[in-house]
């Protein structure tokens, strides 16, 4: 193990057990769901979203991998194609990783959530071609105090897409309370 990387980084990880607990606790999946849970957690894994350990190595979950794993358990609540899921978070990944820090942090806890704006295009795209999903994330009020700009009706008024919002900062705090505290 090489002290110096895991000192400088700082980040927290989490076990493979940590990270199911938090999940089914997030997404209120009772003992009897946990079998089905995991099965979705290797799948994902399967498609890229998971470590590559080898037999017999424990995996460690930085705070980044649980957060894309729950936003693709989230695409999956809303019937998003696990393999599409994937693609899209990975391709994303540079947009959603700024907001996903966001998500917690004081303006989140004071009433200016993050969330996502999902525009699918599941048929129109298999026949025109682009991509079947594309994912964006927002501030619920693009400006403080009394006169605040709700984004949040601007994305639906504006909207010709099918499109879906999720509260990403609510389940992110979900996710943060439920996985043990690390430094």
């Amino acid at each position: 193990m090489n002290r110096k990387v895991l000192h400088k980084t700082g980040e927290a990880t989490f076990t493979y057990g940590e990270l199911e607990r938090a999940m089914a606790s997030v997404f209120a999946i009772p003992p009897a769901g946990n079998g089905a849970l995991r099965a979705r957690l290797k799948h994902l894994a399967r498609l890229g979203m998971g470590l590559e350990t080898g037999k017999g190595t424990r995996a460690q979950y930085t705070r980044d991998l649980c957060a894309q794993l729950l936003i693709a358990l989230l695409l999956a609540e809303v019937g998003i194609d696990p393999a599409i899921a994937v693609q899209t978070i990975k391709t994303n990944w540079k947009t959603l990783a700024p907001s996903v820090q966001e998500a917690t942090d004081g303006a989140a806890q004071r009433g200016n959530p993050i969330y996502l704006e999902l525009q699918l295009r599941v048929m129109s795209s298999a026949l025109k071609g682009g991509p079947s999903l594309q994912i964006f994330p927002f501030r619920r009020f693009a400006t403080v105090g009394p006169n605040r700009d709700e984004v949040s009706s601007k994305v639906i008024d504006d909207s010709d897409h099918v499109t879906c919002l999720i509260n990403l900062s609510g389940r992110l705090f979900q996710l943060k309370n439920f996985l043990p505290r690390k430094e």
